[in-house]
Parts: C-alpha cells; structure tokens; sequence
C-alpha cells in the first residue's frame, strides 16, 4: 500500500491563531454564550482568504454554531418538560466534543474531516 504524502502548505501564522482562537471562544461560549457568535465572525471574516486546510476548520466552527443554535433552541423549547434538561445536556457534550475535535486537528495542523456531518 503506498504511503501518503504530506503536504505542507503556506499559510498566514495570525490566520491560524485566530483558527485556535476561535476554538477557546467556543469554549467559553459554554459561560458566555456571546463568544460563540464571535467566533462565527471571526470565521466568516476569515474563511475567504484561507487556503483549504483553514478553510474546512472555518466551515466545521460555522456549521458547529449554526447546527448548535438548532439544537440548543430545540432543547430550550422542550424545558417544559423535562426532555428539554437531558436534550440540553447532550447539547452540552456535542459541543464540546465538536470542539474538542475541531481545536485537536487545528493543533496537529490537520485539516478536518466530516465537515458535513450534524453528530460529533
């Protein structure tokens, strides 16, 4: 089976900090929910002049937030009754294993996979 190659591309170092930073934001959207739409400005801001490997980073930070909202309003429609307390602790875990796995590939400098997909 033959080996892959990697491939190194250029990109702008303040570009990939704001990449990491987007990811703390997420983080401490857990407390302040404001950094999550911060960060989704930092990512379309941004999302234009990165090379391929940042972009899909940019898409999977976007796609968590706007997939996260859905989600999180589900949740909090349901707090009625009592669905609506474990649907927002699963939102909970979603998000922070999305992100984990999003800052985890941002700091080995790889691209993310399953950018597409509404799970983890």
């Amino acid at each position: 089976m033959p080996k892959a190659k990697i491939i190194t591309v250029s990109q702008n170092p303040t570009t990939v900090k704001v990449l990491k930073a987007m990811y703390i934001l997420n983080f401490c959207a857990l407390l302040f929910p404001l950094c999550a739409v911060i960060s989704v400005v930092l990512a379309y801001v941004f999302m234009d002049d990165a090379t391929s490997y940042l972009k899909s980073h940019f898409e999977f930070v976007t796609r968590t937030f706007w997939i996260g909202l859905v989600y999180f309003v589900i949740a909090g429609l349901l707090w009625v009754i009592v669905i609506g307390m474990i649907l927002t602790a699963i939102a909970l875990i979603w998000w922070i294993v999305r992100n984990a796995k999003g800052l985890k590939a941002a700091l080995a400098e790889r691209p993310m996979t399953n950018v597409e997909t509404w799970g983890f």
